[in-house]
């Protein structure tokens, strides 16, 4: 099946401008949509089901074999999400793919910069593997998400120049639960970039591959599972984020087989350009990084197994493997505007502290538009289906793209 879908996309690729003329559909990020939102409450989920995924606990343990390190949801019953900040460079491809991140119950797709480059937040509460990475530093943006999650967040570095004075204000509206090294609390942000002393990356907690292996700075990782013991206030209450799930398909809707992300149209800056191809054997989206068009590269995770210590400290040398291709059952975009100034990103969202834009969705090979709407920097971003109420998601993982609304950006589909 994905030897076929990739000589398909290629095939759709090579006849790139002909496909544009004859049947894409090219989604936009501001156009009016008079879909009145109905406002609603936090969702309640029935017990024994995953709030991230909608999927039943229990037939999630006896589908997975999960090593006595790993931990999540699956295994505790516990809703303890975690989020991680993950490099993309070279699309997340070859050595570059995110180290067990099939296991990622929600992942973020957004801009680093204006030029077009990405990176990804994920959000793992099912499964927590042992390792996770390659890490790297957070934007305003980045932090935004944290916000309404109102979860432990793992990355390595910050920009200091906006997201140090976003922390202040968000430390202000919820006491002694945030990151900053002038206090005696962690909280719930773990900069990698903190000394080693710190309790959460004692006893190589805190790691990086060995660069004969991974190059720096793409290498740092954490051991998730066994840092979740050591994170977030005891007693603490995770924002209620549960979506609404279903079984089955939303009335309406037009056919969506094939989406396309365009981030930036230089040739010489596309390295995280991407196609999303559905498979209805699997009723899924499988992603393909189309830095060359010609050659569409699945998008996996890597499986880092056997650490054997270097000599130099916290550097460990890995067997690492590719794995499982890491797929999504639901599609959303979320068209979003971000103030660059060549110095970073002033955003949350829509550069305010709260916002609303157009949504689209989709699932089960059918795309829908809608809207979303935040209505503050704590609470979370509710995505409205065309009837103004809050959209349902197929069972299963979700992949939100946080679009900028500019004119070199574009994302399109195809029936």
């Amino acid at each position: 099946m994905k030897k076929a879908i990739c000589l398909l996309l290629g095939l759709i690729l090579l006849l790139g401008t002909a496909m544009a003329d004859d049947g894409a559909i090219m989604l936009s990020g501001t156009e009016k949509r008079n879909i009145k939102v109905h406002d609603t409450g936090d969702n309640t989920v029935e017990p024994g089901t995953s709030p991230t995924t909608g999927e039943s606990l229990s037939d999630l343990a006896a589908e997975l074999t999960l090593p006595d390190t790993w931990g999540g949801m699956v295994k505790t019953g516990e809703y303890y999400p975690m989020l991680v900040q993950i490099s993309n460079p070279d699309g997340g491809t070859g050595n570059h793919a995110p180290w067990f991140a099939s296991y990622a119950d929600i992942v973020y797709e957004t801009l680093l910069n204006g030029k077009g480059e990405t990176r990804m937040t994920m959000l793992f509460n099912n499964v927590l593997p042992e390792y996770v990475g390659p890490l790297r530093s957070i934007r305003t943006h980045h932090l935004g998400i944290q916000a309404e999650w109102n979860c432990p967040y793992l990355f390595h570095g910050m920009q200091d120049l906006y997201v140090k004075p976003l922390i202040d204000q968000l430390n202000k509206a919820r006491p002694q639960t945030l990151y900053s090294v002038s206090k005696k609390y962690d909280g719930l942000l773990y900069n990698g970039n903190d000394g080693y002393g710190k309790n959460w990356k004692k006893d190589d907690r805190h790691f990086r591959v060995s660069v004969d292996l991974m190059a720096t700075p793409n290498n740092a990782g954490y051991k998730l599972a066994e840092i979740q013991k050591e994170v977030a206030p005891v007693g603490w209450e995770f924002a209620n984020h549960a979506y609404i799930f279903t079984d089955e398909l939303p009335q309406g809707g037009d056919d969506a087989s094939i989406i396309t992300v365009d981030w930036n149209f230089d040739a010489t800056k596309e390295e995280n350009n991407s196609q999303l191809e559905y498979d209805p054997d699997t009723n899924t989206y499988y992603r393909y990084i189309t830095k060359d068009p010609t050659m569409p590269v699945l998008y996996d995770e890597l499986i880092l197994e056997n650490p054997v210590k270097t000599k130099k400290e916290h550097y460990f040398n890995f067997d690492i493997s590719h794995g499982n291709p890491i797929t999504f059952t639901n599609i959303i975009v979320q068209h979003v505007t971000i103030d660059w100034d060549g110095l970073g990103t002033q955003f949350i969202p829509a550069g305010k502290k709260n916002g609303s834009g157009n949504a689209d969705y989709f699932m089960g090979g059918k795309h829908y538009a809608g809207v979303w709407k935040r209505s503050g920097v704590l609470e979370r971003t509710i995505f409205y289906g065309p009837d103004g109420y809050e959209m349902p998601l197929l069972r299963g993982k979700t992949l939100i793209i946080m679009m900028d609304t500019k004119k070199d950006r574009n994302v399109s589909y195809y029936p």
